[in-house]
């Protein structure tokens, strides 16, 4: 599966949302203005107001389909945006079929050139550009066929060059923005990859140590203390001492590690018997930490509310928020932070409650 740029920065998606919200009015807007501007050339009404509708649902879909709290926008929502937008201008097409006397004042193709823009924060370039070259051949198709009408005295090829154009741009634009972008953030976490130290190599256990709550603190002592020794070449009078100084602090953090686990201590109520929790990853751990303190300091959450349920298959995190609120825009980086840790992430409000579900 190609790597799109909503994968490889889920915050961006949450961005990109408020253009396609943008994109989708104007689209919109420019459907309506057209069409009463164009009202003489319209043959009938019903399926004029049938295009307009069509594309207001596809651009309806489009915005929930991007919500962070939704599962990631993947090929089978762009096929359901591309397709609508393609509907939408065969009826528009089809509501002038035989009075249309001008190809340039059809809202169609402008309108799925919009459409077809916005998905580029979304999907791979291959697909983007597959959409834009099927659209811009139905379009011009679409031209052809209704050149009859058509009053321009011009070849019927510019007829379909002139339908087809808008959509064939705006989808290689498209396909470029989503191809540099997901370059640029490939390129990005391989550069973060290359600045990692190389471990000890006599530093295993303690590598395997550090990924828990407890021992994560140690971290940043044994590692430097092995690593200047390994340095200098020699064990000097002080570090004996050193040295069991951190090892009597490591049986104890191991000994209150075997006790309590770092999810026990993050949430009010934890279910874990098969400590599933101590298995996931710095990062995974790290998402549900930020997203805890987010509710623990949010005024619409109520006190001690928030647990933690684990299986082998994955966990969901549950809070109850104070009737009235609606949490939602500043919960959306959490949610979508989740989805590019774990294999999958939803967030959902039933009532008063948010649940974050996720795999692992």
């Amino acid at each position: 599966m190609s790597a799109t740029p909503q994968s490889l920065d889920p915050l961006g998606g949450i961005t990109a949302r408020l253009v396609v919200i943008a994109a989708g009015i104007f689209a919109i807007v420019t459907a309506v203005v057209m069409s009463v501007v164009g009202a003489s050339q319209i043959s009938s009404i019903p399926l004029a107001l049938a295009a307009i509708l069509v594309l207001v649902a596809t651009v309806g879909f489009f915005v929930r389909a991007t919500s962070a709290f939704r599962p990631p926008f993947n090929l089978a929502s762009h096929f359901v945006v591309f397709g609508g937008s393609l509907v939408a201008v065969l009826l528009n097409a089809l509501s002038q079929w035989g009075t249309n006397t001008y190809v340039r004042d059809d809202w169609g193709p402008v309108a799925m050139a919009i459409v077809i823009f916005s998905l580029g924060s979304y999907r791979a370039w291959p697909e983007l550009l597959g959409s834009a070259l099927f659209s811009a051949v139905a379009l011009a198709v679409i031209a052809v066929a209704e050149s009859g009408s058509l009053t321009t005295p011009v070849p019927t090829a510019v007829y379909a060059l002139a339908a087809a154009t808008p959509v064939l741009a705006s989808g290689v634009a498209a396909a470029a923005f989503s191809a540099t972008l997901v370059g640029i953030l490939v390129a990005w976490r391989a550069g973060l990859d290359a600045e990692k130290p190389a471990p000890l190599a006599s530093s295993g256990v303690l590598a395997d140590a550090a990924a828990s709550s407890h021992l994560g603190y140690l971290h940043g002592e044994v590692i430097p203390f092995l690593e200047s020794i390994v340095e200098s070449g020699a064990i000097s009078d002080r570090d004996g001492p050193r040295a069991r100084s951190l090892s009597a602090e490591l049986r104890a953090l191991m000994v209150l590690d075997a006790e309590q686990s770092w999810a026990e201590q993050l949430v009010d109520s934890l279910d874990d018997p098969d400590r599933i929790a101590q298995r996931l990853s710095p990062g995974q751990r790290g998402s549900l930490r930020a997203l805890v303190a987010h509710l623990r300091g949010a005024e619409n959450s109520v006190s001690g509310s928030i647990a933690l349920a684990m299986t082998p298959g994955g966990g969901e995190l549950t809070a109850r928020i104070a009737p009235g609120s609606n949490p939602r825009v500043r919960l959306a980086p959490f949610v979508a932070v989740a989805r590019g840790i774990f294999p999958t992430a939803i967030g959902e409000f039933t009532g008063t409650e948010f649940c974050l579900r996720f795999t692992l």
